[in-house]
């Protein structure tokens, strides 16, 4: 895997982390 490739996986996990965050903030249960 080169740079760019696990620059955009680490880009796409945090961006996954972020929208459960607001959507956990969003809904509470």
């Amino acid at each position: 895997m080169n740079r760019y490739t696990v620059a955009l996986s680490e880009n796409t996990v945090r961006g996954l982390l972020e929208i459960s965050d607001y959507i956990a903030l969003d809904n509470p249960i």
